[in-house]
């Protein structure tokens, strides 16, 4: 049907649970019929967020790597730096790309805070420097 990419908000689920699960069957569906994937991850300011680690466990399990997307990415903004450099190599390893949005995730993101208010952009240059393939993306 001329399906190229398939995609997915799994921050968009009910429960992280659900999220998760959301994220194994799309990429089954795509490893199934050699398809990309563009996943909208964990577009919010909850450091607790954590569907791009599922997206890169999932990667890695169904030999997708190099065919997957994470965009937006924006909880990574306010997780641990412990956290993020645990899976930072993980997303290198899988070769799962990045694409955040800026122009739309700096309006969006930290928008219930008071101050310090967030950016709400991911950790682009860490991840750019870990060898992570980061695309910049914006609202047409």
């Amino acid at each position: 049907m001329g399906v190229d990419v398939v995609g997915g908000i799994p921050h968009f689920e009910r429960t992280m649970t659900e999220g998760a699960k959301s994220v194994r069957l799309l990429c089954e569906i795509a490893a199934e019929r050699g398809l990309m994937v563009d996943m909208h991850c964990d577009e919010s300011d909850d450091p607790q967020s954590r569907h791009i680690e599922t997206l890169a466990y999932e990667t890695q399990r169904l030999g997708l790597n190099g065919r997957v997307a994470g965009s937006h990415l924006s909880s990574m903004h306010s997780m641990d730096n412990y956290y993020a450099s645990k899976l930072i190599p993980l997303m290198v390893e899988t070769g799962v790309h990045a694409v955040p949005n800026p122009l739309i995730n700096i309006m969006l993101q930290g928008r219930h805070d008071t101050y310090p208010k967030r950016r709400g952009l991911t950790r682009v240059r860490e991840l750019r420097d870990a060898g992570v393939t980061v695309g910049l993306g914006r609202i047409a």
